[in-house]
């Protein structure tokens, strides 16, 4: 059987979170965190964050699911993404799909004194 150990990275290397949370856009459901993953770089991050919305896409209407599908395709969106991740910014993918918003993101983790960590 094949069994997936975490991977640890080294001290100072920089750490990603992706996130996917889910709110009601008429205020009637508080928000729900959907599922998190923890990713030792920008392009492992990038890969949960396209897995998670391509569980979202059937539960869309037909119009959003497209647009979905659209963003997964889109190799120049996803290196925008990696530039950014790979500077440090964070990334979010929002789909607003009445009543429901998705928005799934990818965030640097701090370092122990803060600051957001830079991929090198």
């Amino acid at each position: 059987m094949l069994t997936l150990q975490p991977v640890t990275p080294p001290p100072g290397a920089p750490t990603y979170r992706a996130e996917c949370v889910a709110y009601s856009t008429c205020g009637t459901c508080p928000m729900a965190l959907l599922g998190s993953h923890p990713a030792t770089s920008p392009y492992m991050a990038l890969v949960w964050l396209a897995w998670r919305a391509q569980q979202i896409v059937d539960q869309l209407t037909p119009v959003m699911a497209h647009s979905v599908r659209t963003w997964l395709g889109d190799g120049h969106e996803h290196a925008r993404a990696l530039t950014r991740l790979n500077h440090g910014e964070a990334y979010a993918l929002v789909i607003a799909d009445y009543p429901v918003c998705y928005v799934l993101t990818v965030t640097p983790e701090s370092d122990d004194e803060g600051e957001p960590c830079h991929a090198s």
